[in-house]
């Protein structure tokens, strides 16, 4: 006997079978999460370059167009467009849905960081993300590297391969190990990233005791940069200690400037 069948012959099982099958969805329904305003996080990286009284056509072809090169080999890219205005490029880049959009900003940043020797600007300049922060950092005269970590982030007992001499010894010493492990990680990023070759340069060859190290003939001064209690930051600059200026930047007030 089929269900067609039996619905006519017992029409009142069918009844409460089908009154069972609503209020189960109605309950169903009202367990359900909703949310006005989920966590959502878009795979959208912008990149902002100035290039002060140059014209568009010079921003376009000098900026846009080379920083479009470079970045158009990353994976996983949906959208890659740019608009070139007075003195600004903005170059945006979208990506899938199904990528993490902190790995793809980090290779996104690799690829400006390669494209640096080929634009038009005087100084420097090279960028950290983590965690929800965004450094920046500028200079008219030297080649420079930044980077920043949040302290909680980091497993003292990962990646040992990265570390050098005595630098193993020194985390397990220190009162808090995982700052310690946060600085070094920091400091060592910070020199790869000035020195442009990124993990090829060798983490393990650079000795974070020290604040000048010499990497294959050329010389980096690393210094620590004061933003939070809870991140790790480090500079490095091709010259001696450098003064730095910190200034706070909401993205929604550069949004609107742009």
């Amino acid at each position: 006997m089929n269900l067609p069948e039996l619905s006519i012959r017992r029409p009142v099982f069918a009844l409460m079978l089908t009154v069972g099958l609503v209020v189960l969805g109605a309950v169903s329904a009202t367990k359900l999460e909703m949310k006005l305003d989920p966590d959502m996080e878009f795979p959208i990286v912008y990149i902002l370059t100035e290039l002060r009284g140059a014209s568009p056509v010079t921003v376009e072809s000098e900026v846009s167009d080379v920083l479009e090169e470079h970045i158009n080999s990353v994976e996983g890219i949906r959208s890659l467009s740019s608009v070139s205005s007075e003195g600004l490029s903005r170059v945006t880049v979208e990506f899938g849905g199904d990528y993490e959009i902190d790995v793809k900003l980090q290779e996104v940043r690799d690829k400006v960081a390669l494209a640096r020797p080929s634009l038009p600007i005087d100084g420097d300049f090279n960028l950290s993300h983590s965690d929800g922060v965004v450094v920046c950092a500028l200079s008219p005269t030297d080649r420079i590297g930044i980077d920043i970590e949040p302290i909680d982030r980091f497993p003292v007992r990962d990646i040992d391969q990265v570390l050098g001499d005595g630098e193993r010894a020194a985390i397990d010493r220190a009162a808090d190990p995982a700052r310690e492990w946060c600085r070094v990680w920091t400091f060592k990023e910070a020199v790869i990233k000035a020195d442009g070759r990124g993990v090829a340069a060798g983490l393990e060859r650079i000795d974070s005791h020290s604040s000048t190290v010499k990497l294959d003939g050329e010389s980096w001064h690393v210094q620590p940069v004061a933003l939070h209690s809870e991140f790790c930051c480090h500079l490095a600059s091709g010259s001696s200690p450098i003064e730095v200026d910190v200034h706070e930047i909401m993205l929604d007030a550069l949004l609107e400037s742009g």
